[in-house]
């Protein structure tokens, strides 16, 4: 095969390779995404104990409970009490262990509330959760 051929016919498939690179490479309408925004509020008012006495403390719980709201794939309505609308929430206080009520709090939409603190709890447990 002579050089001309052989270099006319790389020249076909190379532009037949463009060609259909062009062919395939477009524009695509995507569907509509929304970052849903959950937000972590922490109350440290059970914390009798003293235990988030840190900013460091108090960040790497910030962290963690980011990491946890983070994959919440919600629109959380706003709690607001009123117009005969009451609402108590109901835990076990960390800094205790007894179970604590806060009446009529107001939440704000996409927002979970965590209540932190810390006691002993023996050494049969590294720590303890719970519904809220």
């Amino acid at each position: 095969m002579t050089d001309s051929l052989k270099s006319r016919r790389y020249d076909r498939v190379r532009r037949s390779v463009a060609d259909n690179a062009r062919r395939r490479l477009g524009v695509e309408a995507l569907e509509r995404r929304e970052l849903l925004l959950v937000r972590a509020s922490i109350d440290y008012s059970f914390d009798t104990n003293n235990f988030f006495n840190t900013p460091e403390k108090r960040d790497l719980m910030q962290s963690a409970a980011d990491t946890v709201v983070g994959r919440f794939a919600d629109d959380l309505g706003a709690i607001v009490p009123g117009s005969g609308n009451t609402w108590t929430a109901m835990f076990w206080a960390p800094g205790s262990g007894l179970v604590a009520g806060v009446p009529n709090r107001t939440i704000a939409a996409n927002e979970v509330v965590f209540y932190a603190g810390g006691r002993d709890l023996g050494t049969e447990a590294l720590g303890e959760g719970g519904p809220g």
